[in-house]
């Protein structure tokens, strides 16, 4: 016998062994309740200090059990296994609640975080970031909130950074009374906190001056939306 070949049965022997010595070392406590039950069980532990004292310890292999004693292990050990099967089955259908409970938690807590814009405060003027979409382009502007614009309207500079190309032209009168020239677009859509609308008409001008904002955020967009303005705390608070 080679070294190698001898090795495989040195490991063969000694795993007989231990399972020679972990068949015989087996160990069953039989044990009777206040109910007249009788418990079978493979650790002491597992039984209350009542009736240790009085409870009868198997060693080694069933085959000295009597044939009900054996049914009746038997018996106990498939309802322990049968309560064991119940508390994964319990446990997994706990973790899928609290997973369910947590993504819900997630998506609660985006939603109130969409509810809430922040906004820039000048004066009297609320400047609100509105994601401006056309076509492919997409950039978010600084429109003034203007409850007294008809439409939405964007300034010349800022539509031409996406592309916008007006299908008409018009005139307008501003406050001064002066006619300017604008041109009609319409927009792939316009976003604001959780809101969004899509195919919204726009008007472009081009502005006198240096503005720091690109528009006004007219009521083509703000129609039929509850909301109301922080001016503490600098943000637009929406109606879900």
């Amino acid at each position: 016998m080679t070294v190698k070949n001898s090795g495989i049965a040195l490991m063969a022997f000694v795993s007989m062994g231990v399972l020679f010595v972990s068949a015989a070392s087996a160990v069953f406590y039989k044990y009777q309740d206040k109910n007249g039950s009788t418990h079978y069980v493979d650790d002491i532990s597992k039984i209350p200090q009542e009736y240790r004292e009085d409870l009868k310890i198997y060693k080694g292999t069933r085959d000295h059990l009597s044939d009900e004693d054996k049914s009746n292990l038997h018996n106990q050990e498939r309802k322990q296994e049968e309560e064991r099967k119940q508390d994964l089955k319990e446990q997994l259908r706990q973790r899928k609640e609290d997973e369910r409970k947590r993504q819900e938690n997630i998506e609660r807590q985006k939603l109130l975080k969409s509810l809430v814009t922040n906004v820039g405060i000048k004066g009297n003027s609320v400047l609100v970031p509105v994601k401006v979409t056309f076509g492919p382009n997409e950039k978010t502007a600084l429109l003034v909130l203007d409850t007294g614009a008809e439409i939405v309207v964007l300034h010349k500079d800022f539509a031409d950074q996406l592309n916008i190309r007006p299908f008409k032209k018009s005139k307008a009168t501003v406050a001064s009374g002066q006619s300017i020239p604008v041109g009609i677009a319409k927009l792939s859509s316009l976003e604001v906190g959780p809101h969004k609308k899509t195919d919204l008409v726009a008007a472009i001008i081009n502005p006198v001056g240096t503005l720091h904002h690109n528009g006004l955020l007219g009521m083509n967009f703000l129609r039929d939306l509850e909301y109301r303005i922080d001016f503490d705390n600098r943000v637009i608070v929406w109606k879900p």
